[in-house]
């Protein structure tokens, strides 16, 4: 430290110390000389900014060297006695404000702004959220001390209140209040309140609904009205008190009134379903019924004729029965009807009292004429013997008669000890030859040696046909005693056969009868009003068509009649059409035989005019028989005017050695002759069913002659054709062989024809022929007369040779995996 050699003389004013400085005293340290004399200054430490700055006298600037060490600096000489002098009488108040005080440089003598301590109060004292009091610097400055821009104050804000905010200069800015609208507090929307809103102003607006105004429960005959209460909820009022009325006031049998049952609902209080009201019931009426519902049901009257009274059955009294209308009728025969003995010309009719009793009237005296009148060569007139019989008084059988000719065709006619002169013809059809006919005779017809001749026209699926143009009818006509069918539109009607009739490889005792010209074998068919091409035909029955054209049946004064005529084994079913077409108003008279022998069909077309050209004759019809999926089919005609008045047509039917299975159910055991069995059930689809794949992998032996029923010779000539359709499932194969003895247990097999490969057949190996998962129609065909045989699949041949058989009486079927449809054998 460098020691001054003069004395400095702190003035304080206000609160900023003065330096006056003398060459009396010199401060060596810094601690104040003179304690307690107050014009000895504190020579302390001098706080930071308050040193004198080097405009102090005799410019010595202070080096803040010492700390509150005050070094002269200057060039004055030391112990210089002006120096003290330098400051005196220097007022820097001047230079005084809120954070400075003037000070003299003892140095200089100048005045300075000496700095006040930092923090030191000046300015505003005022004390606000945005602004707290100033203070200095510690520099000289007053800071203002304001809050930060947006920093919070006044109202905090809420839901409708935007929060104020401090402007950065003091100030609190006042942000005003959230839009009108603006949604707040509770947000629920109700029946009694919405959703609470900003007025604009600050305040959130509850929006409650007027109390009294409706909600909840709307309110009814036994529920009150629910109500706002105007705080934003809605009261439930309950109900009305049970038993209170409503609803349906009546009160009947099945219903008392109405009334609430306190918890809301009305109630309807109807009697129980099923309870007593109205008509008690008896006999003959049905007792009423609540239905449950409240209303009586009135169930009615016993259907009529239902038993009730006395049961008895007499001639004169039938059992008391219902009426319909609640009533019991006695039934008693009218006073004066039949009962007994029905009376005739020698018995006087019994007759019915009216009280249900039947009164005997006794016989006709003897010797009254009765019966026949007629005084002829076979019989005097009837009389009654006075016992109720009628003598016929017949001339004796043998007795001769009328026509007393004796040719080839008919004897002398004779009486049958009937009253009946037998004509005597011989049986048509014999043989005769003298006709005038130039064509020459070789049938008696009714007596008369005549030309029947049949000519054939075709032969196709078993079937041959043959045409003629007799000179008389040889279908009955039976529009006189014939049976008629209730036939509408397109319609077909069942008809029992009465015989067995087989018509290609099956049998049938039932036919449907079409409105359209023709007949289905078999119940439930129909025939459509469109004809078609038999062999082409896709009504799915097999089809007899005598004029398959769109009749008329239910037209004015026409109708379809059939009868059963004959007697065992040669009985024959009769349908005859009278019948106009639908477009059209004359009628054809068309008749149809089936004959019990064999399956012969005979055809006559009696009329086939139609009134119009463009269907006379067959014009727009068809002619002909055909199997039910139209293979095989033999026609005669297809919309060509050749069935013309008069023609005959006949079908007779060859030997079929085996029934068709199709349709046979699935599962069924089909029993050959040898015991063998074999699954069929097919549908002829193409596809395999489920009840195919049920069935195994191996379809088994089948003999035909078994299936048939058939026993027959073995066949030496002709040509004999066995197909079958075959699905194969996979390449192992199937074959049939024939056999020429019917124990097919010892036959030879001569001949066996396969359709796949690794069997080894003879004599052709057909392996890659067929392709796995499809239908093919496989044929083997004999030919005795010139000892060759040939397969095909599909028509298409695939293998021939010679056979080596020497006679055809077993077909059977073997398959592994392969399935079986309408299998047939034709022969000759």
């Amino acid at each position: 430290m460098r020691v001054s050699r003069f004395t400095c003389t702190l003035a304080i004013a206000l609160t900023t110390a003065l330096w006056a400085c003398s060459d009396d005293t010199m401060e060596t340290s810094s601690r104040d000389d003179s304690p307690g004399d107050p014009s000895s200054p504190d020579n302390g430490t001098t706080p930071p900014g308050t040193e004198p700055d080097s405009s102090l006298p005799n410019d010595e600037p202070d080096t803040g060297d010492t700390a509150g060490e005050v070094t002269d600096a200057g060039a004055h000489p030391s112990g210089d006695a002006n120096t003290a002098e330098t400051c005196a009488d220097v007022d820097c108040s001047a230079l005084d404000s809120e954070c400075t005080v003037g000070a003299c440089s003892p140095t200089t003598g100048e005045c300075v702004a000496d700095p006040l301590s930092a923090g030191t109060a000046c300015g505003d004292s005022s004390d606000t959220e945005c602004s707290a009091p100033d203070s200095c610097d510690g520099a000289g400055a007053c800071l203002a001390n304001h809050a930060t821009s947006g920093a919070s104050c006044g109202d905090t804000g809420d839901e409708c209140t935007v929060a104020d905010t401090c402007d950065g200069a003091g100030s609190c800015t006042d942000n005003g209040f959230v839009t009108a609208g603006t949604s707040c507090g509770d947000s629920s929307d109700t029946e009694c309140s919405a959703p609470d809103s900003c007025d604009g102003a600050g305040a959130c607006l509850t929006h409650h609904v007027t109390a009294g105004a409706s909600c909840g429960d709307a309110g009814d005959e036994c529920t009150v009205a629910d109500a706002c209460d105007g705080a934003g909820s809605c009261t439930d009022n309950g109900f009305v008190t049970a038993g209170t009325s409503c609803g349906d006031s009546s009160d009947t049998e099945c219903s008392a009134p109405d009334s609430c049952d306190g918890a809301g609902a009305c109630l309807a209080n109807h009697a129980t379903s099923g309870a007593s009201c109205g008509d008690a019931g008896d006999e003959c009426t049905v007792a009423d019924t609540c239905d449950g519902a409240g209303s009586c049901t009135d169930n009615g009257f016993l259907t009529a004729g239902t038993s009730c009274g006395d049961a008895s059955d007499t001639e004169c009294s039938a059992p008391d029965s219902c009426d319909g209308a609640g009533a019991c009728l006695a039934n008693h025969a009218t006073s004066g009807a039949s009962c007994g003995d029905a009376g005739d010309e020698c018995t006087v009719a019994d007759a019915c009292d009216g009280a249900g009793s039947c009164t005997d009237n006794g016989f006709v005296t003897a010797g009254t004429s009765c019966g026949d009148s007629s005084d002829t060569e076979c019989s005097a007139p009837d009389s009654c013997d006075g016992a109720g019989a009628c003598l016929a008084n017949h001339a004796t059988a043998g007795t001769g008669c009328g026509d007393a000719s004796d040719t080839q065709c008919t004897d002398t006619d004779s009486c049958d000890g009937s009253g009946s002169c037998l004509a005597n013809h011989v049986a048509d059809g014999s043989a005769c030859s003298d006709c005038a006919d130039p064509g020459g005779c070789d049938g008696c017809d009714m007596g008369s040696c005549t030309d029947l001749g049949c000519t054939e026209f075709a032969s196709a699926g078993g079937y041959t046909g043959c045409e003629a143009l007799p000179k008389l009818t040889r279908c009955p006509d039976i529009s006189a005693t014939g049976a008629g069918l209730s036939l509408t539109g397109d319609g077909a009607e069942d008809v029992a056969v009465g015989f067995n009739f087989k018509f290609y490889e099956a049998t049938y005792t039932t036919v449907s009868v079409s409105a359209n010209g023709a007949i289905s074998l078999g119940s439930g068919g129909s025939v459509g009003a469109t004809n078609q091409a038999l062999a082409s035909h896709t009504q799915g029955v097999p089809i007899i068509a005598a004029l398959w054209d769109d009749l008329d049946p239910a037209a004015a004064g026409a109708q379809v009649y059939w009868e059963l005529m004959g007697t065992a084994p040669e009985r024959s079913l009769v349908v005859q059409w009278q019948a106009p077409h639908a477009t059209g108003s004359d009628p054809v008279d068309a008749r149809a035989v089936l004959y019990e022998n064999e399956g012969t069909i005979e055809v006559c077309y009696v009329d086939a005019g139609m009134g119009n050209a463009a269907l006379d004759s067959g014009a727009s019809a068809t002619s002909g028989v055909a199997r039910y999926d139209a293979s095989s089919a033999l026609q005669y005609s297809h919309d060509s005017a050749n069935l013309a008045d008069g023609l005959f047509l006949r079908y007779e039917r060859g030997s079929f050695l085996s029934a068709d299975w199709e349709g046979v159910p699935s599962g069924t055991s089909i029993v050959g002759m040898d015991g063998w069995t074999s699954w069929i059930g097919l549908s002829g689809s193409g596809t395999v069913s489920s009840d195919q794949a049920a069935n195994g992998s191996n379809s088994g032996y089948l003999s035909v002659t078994g299936i048939a029923n058939d026993t027959f010779p073995p066949i030496t000539s002709g040509r004999v054709t066995i197909e079958a359709n075959v699905y194969l499932t996979d390449t192992t194969g199937f074959y049939f062989f024939v056999c020429d003895t019917e124990n097919a247990s010892t036959c030879v097999y001569d001949q066996y024809f396969e359709l796949w490969g690794d069997l080894g057949g003879y004599p052709v190996s057909a392996a890659g022929a067929l392709t796995v998962g499809s239908w093919v129609l496989a044929q083997m065909t004999f030919d005795f007369d010139a000892g060759t045989l040939s397969q095909s699949y599909n028509g298409v041949t695939v293998g021939s040779g010679s056979t080596t058989m020497t006679g055809l009486r077993t077909v059977a079927f073997y398959g592994e995996d392969a399935y079986l449809d309408d299998v047939r054998v034709y022969v000759p």
